[in-house]
């Protein structure tokens, strides 16, 4: 439940933030599975964020990254990796942003 709190806190603030300054950003995410069957939960959180149209996802054998709307990368964000986490097994997600969009 934490884990939820946390992603809805950080979604909605934001979401507030991105109406003041319509920034586009991007964001690196590593997800670590701490499972010996790792491979799949990181194609499905990977295929989950394909999805989000308005996104363009971009991944390599270390990370994935994510450019586009602030309130829009949060809100993918916010919608996927609390379904990662809730697998069947532990998760670590380590994360960065950069407050321009660097594929611009």
């Amino acid at each position: 439940m934490l884990q939820a709190n946390w992603v809805a806190t950080v979604v909605n603030n934001a979401s507030q933030l991105n109406r003041l300054t319509g920034m586009r950003i991007s964001l690196d995410i590593s997800l670590y599975p701490l499972h010996q069957d790792y491979k799949q939960p990181i194609l499905d959180f990977i295929e989950a964020l394909r999805q989000y149209d308005q996104l363009e996802l971009r991944y390599n054998s270390l990370s994935t990254q994510l450019f586009g709307e602030f309130d829009e990368v949060w809100r993918a964000l916010g919608e996927e990796l609390p379904k990662a986490f809730g697998a069947q097994h532990t998760s670590v997600a380590v994360i960065k942003v950069v407050s321009v969009d660097v594929i611009e």
